[in-house]
């Protein structure tokens, strides 16, 4: 997932071992992003490629790299060349036509932090056309076809009709149609999308007749948390931290760590206005912002200086947050 702020470049890989002691819900190995296509039409020479940009369709998975391959589903879109004309899946099982990843040494420098960078590649002497339709779903190799509600070519439609195609208020509300929450969200990027932000995905979604709600409540992070405390052993102790997300936002919070594992769990300091107090003195308890909270796991490793490093970890499924980097501290 791209981030929806700017992502610190991430100084290291720590290679985490799991047990099911600590965390059940763990994956050694995330899956690929699948991809949801806006209504694209490509004419492609032979021999060469067009950048095809999608959204992303699992907010907590990896974007896919130049050797995955991204497979329509079948009898959707359409492919063109030399008299042959069949869709999308069929010329990809003829090696007609090939849709990718982003390689790092063919393509160009990804410049969209809310859109994953495909690339459809035509491997013939022919020269051919392709056309996706919106709403297009296209499946990393080897992986299940993701959930994307039916509302989606509408919700679509709308964002080309409002401008707001590519927008990272157009991104926010493809992850709520394919099923992440708000939560997912913000644990992946190390930041909350601002509340304007929210409001005009979730309006998007509404027009478009998808549900849940982005700000549904997740208490899969809170239990796993409470999951990876106990999994500490007798030895752990705690350290309070005062750190700043990717948008520079303050957060205080504790690491719980035994040796060099550890879990993490951040407040922010900042929150929305508060409402207004009615005649008695008090806000309406049902329009208080929410506490918003991050829950991470942690490697950490300790420094000759007499710090620490601290890489944060998905709790969902153990892969570092691209967003949070390497943090210090003296």
């Amino acid at each position: 997932m791209r981030s929806l702020a700017p992502v610190p470049t991430l100084f290291a890989l720590v290679f985490f071992v799991m047990t099911a002691a600590f965390s059940p819900a763990m994956a050694q190995v995330g899956p690929f992003q699948p991809g949801v296509t806006p209504l694209a039409m490509l004419a492609i020479p032979p021999g060469e490629s067009r950048e095809l940009a999608a959204y992303c369709g699992d907010a907590l998975a990896a974007p896919p790299y130049g050797a995955i391959q991204m497979l329509a589903d079948p009898g959707v879109g359409e492919v063109q060349l030399a008299g042959w004309r069949g869709s999308v899946r069929d010329a990809q099982a003829n090696a007609m036509v090939v849709i990718r990843g982003h390689d790092d040494s063919l393509d160009d420098p990804i410049t969209s932090d809310t859109q994953l960078d495909l690339h459809v590649f035509n491997p013939g002497p022919y020269p051919l056309t392709i056309r996706l339709e919106a709403g297009t779903v296209l499946t990393p190799a080897g992986q299940q076809r993701p959930f994307v509600d039916p509302g989606v070519a509408k919700m679509l439609a709308l964002e080309g009709k409002d401008r707001r195609a590519g927008s990272p208020v157009a991104a926010l509300a493809m992850w709520g149609a394919t099923g992440s929450s708000l939560q997912d969200v913000a644990e992946q990027a190390f930041v909350f999308p601002s509340d304007a932000l929210v409001r005009s995905a979730q309006s998007l979604m509404d027009q478009a007749g998808i549900g849940p709600r982005l700000d549904r409540g997740d208490s899969d992070y809170a239990a796993l948390y409470d999951h990876g405390i106990a999994g500490l052993g007798a030895h752990a102790r705690s350290t309070r931290l005062h750190l700043k997300l990717s948008d520079g936002t303050a957060a205080d919070g504790s690491l719980t760590r035994d040796g060099d594992v550890g879990v993490v769990r951040l407040t922010l300091r900042s929150f929305p206005k508060a409402p207004a107090k009615d005649h008695s003195g008090s806000a309406p308890t049902s329009d208080l912002p929410p506490l918003r909270r991050l829950y991470y796991l942690a490697t950490v490793e300790d420094v000759i200086s007499g710090g620490y490093s601290l890489t944060l970890l998905q709790p969902k499924t153990g892969q570092p947050i691209p967003g949070s980097g390497t943090i210090h501290f003296e």
